[in-house]
């Protein structure tokens, strides 16, 4: 039986008010735990390239489980729940099989941690790294298998309620930092201890929620999890260029660190990983906002509308264009009073560093919506293209230029990587008619340069008297004006696009009257 063609506005409303929570949440955590860490740049170092290592393990589904999910939602879209699982399960297995793989060689690694740090001389420096990977490594499966049990919420477009119990741990984690880091205390290693323990308790919760609120068989669903060879076929096709497309995610987001860490040094990674605070919270508020539009265009995909689909991603474009472009321009122009109000003078050389960086995310309404199209009409050749060439301009970058300028070099040819695929996507988006050049411009590209130009003029006119002295009270001040300048840009973006005001009009006219 086919799942009802009823409007998902009310659900996507539910995920981001969720999430949205849930990354209020992070902000907090990082606002208590990296000041009291920065103090100390090389312990710093040493921590956030420890921690830098867990994204490793959103890549070992080697594409089967982004490729699992994609043809789930749409046996879900199409009634056949036994499918669904099946593909959930093989996508599970190949998982939970390479993060066993992974968790070796962060065992590895916890006996020899100067392999990945160099420059690493001091005890207490080894000894909380060593610990950090030897914890990481124990609890690896138990992180891929939460990402496994959030997808079956995601694929009903429900994640907000895998998100809810994600907040409720998040908030026992925040309120254990003032245990962990209070009077004097530095218990590191412990709070790490204490923030996994945390997500594995939040998994079985998530169980206990899919059997009593779905009565999901969660005896069947774990004899699913086993290699199939009809499920093999079946997804391999999308599996390996979105395996090749994480493989350049890694190279291109995740090595810099690492490569930082391992050829320059644990001070260099602090002020790295301090001006890619930023960066990385725009990644994770933007897949907060895209990430549900993926599954919702395999439902079109599932029921061959593609009109529908045209016209499910032109609404995407239109909405989020202010909402990445505006926040980035804005970060980028007010970085310097934001990171020494947070972390202090001494990270002076992260403020260049933060500026590229916030900018790298500033198209993204254009890339995340090239590759929910490719992806749903599983356009492989162009997807490859891309993996491709954007990790190629960016390490053969730094090899020829790192000697001449220094770590600059690194948020600089990251931004113009991204710049070259954005431009890449767009043609393809021109050609195939999901939305014109002209469209583009007119529509969308006009009215972020003008309400950017009016950002730009408030927070140079106010630049002088934003506060730079490191405090909580000044990181705050400085973080609400810059909140209060992007909510004016976006008024005279909403004031300036038409088509921006019936969408999300019409957005409202749903959540209101329909069910």
């Amino acid at each position: 039986m086919l799942i009802s063609k009823k409007t998902f506005s009310k659900d996507y409303l539910k995920n981001y008010i969720v999430q949205g929570v849930s990354l209020i949440l992070r902000f907090l955590s990082l606002f208590i735990v990296v000041p009291v860490l920065s103090e100390n740049p090389e312990l710093y170092g040493v921590y956030a390239l420890c921690i830098s290592v867990v994204v490793f393990l959103s890549y070992v589904d080697l594409g089967f489980l982004t490729s699992s999910i994609k043809y789930a939602s749409e046996s879900y879209s199409q009634g056949n729940r036994d499918e669904e699982m099946n593909f959930i399960g093989f996508g599970g297995m190949v998982t939970l099989s390479m993060s066993m793989l992974l968790s070796i060689v962060f065992f590895y690694l916890s006996v020899n941690p100067v392999i990945l740090i160099a420059n690493l001389k001091a005890d207490d420096s080894i000894l909380i790294a060593s610990n950090l990977l030897l914890i990481l490594s124990l609890s690896s499966p138990f992180i891929v298998l939460k990402r496994v049990i959030s997808s079956i919420f995601e694929i009903r477009l429900q994640g907000y309620i895998s998100m809810c119990v994600n907040i409720a741990t998040s908030l026992i984690v925040v309120i254990s930092t003032f245990y962990f880091f209070a009077n004097d205390n530095y218990l590191i290693v412990e709070y790490f201890v204490f923030l996994n323990l945390s997500g594995i308790i939040g998994t079985i919760i998530m169980l206990i929620i899919l059997k009593k609120r779905f009565s999901y068989d969660l005896f069947k669903l774990l004899k699913s999890f086993k290699f199939s060879k009809k499920f093999y076929n079946l997804t391999k096709k999308l599996a390996y260029p979105s395996f090749i497309n994480m493989i350049s995610w890694v190279i291109f987001y995740e090595l810099d660190q690492i490569v930082v860490g391992k050829f320059i040094g644990a001070k260099e990674v602090a002020y790295f990983s301090i001006g890619l605070m930023f960066a990385s919270l725009f990644r994770s508020i933007f897949g907060i906002i895209f990430g549900p539009f993926l599954v919702r265009a395999n439902y079109y995909v599932a029921s061959k509308d593609d009109n529908g689909l045209k016209q499910f991603l032109v609404k995407i474009l239109i909405v989020t264009a202010p909402f990445t472009f505006i926040p980035s321009i804005a970060f980028s122009l007010i970085s310097e009073p934001l990171i020494l109000s947070w972390v202090g003078n001494i990270y002076e050389e992260s403020i260049l560093i933060a500026k590229v960086f916030s900018l790298l995310f500033a198209l993204s309404f254009v890339s995340y919506l090239a590759n929910i199209y490719l992806t749903t009409k599983e356009r492989v050749k162009k997807l490859y293209t891309v993996s491709v060439l954007m990790p190629f301009i960016y390490w053969i970058g730094i090899y020829l230029s790192y000697s001449n300028f220094g770590i600059i070099v690194f948020p600089i040819l990251k931004l113009l990587s991204i710049i070259v695929s954005v431009i890449y996507f767009l043609i393809i988006l021109n050609k195939d008619k999901i939305v014109s050049f002209r469209f583009l411009f007119q529509e969308i590209f006009v009215n972020l340069i003008i309400s950017s130009l009016v950002l730009f003029l408030l927070i140079k006119f106010s630049f002088e008297w934003l506060p730079q002295e490191k405090s909580s009270s000044n990181f705050l001040i400085t973080l609400t004006i810059a909140t209060f300048f992007i909510m004016i840009s976006m008024v005279l973006y909403y004031i300036l696009s038409k088509n921006f005001q019936k969408t999300l009009k019409a957005i409202l006219i749903e959540l209101k009257f329909k069910q």
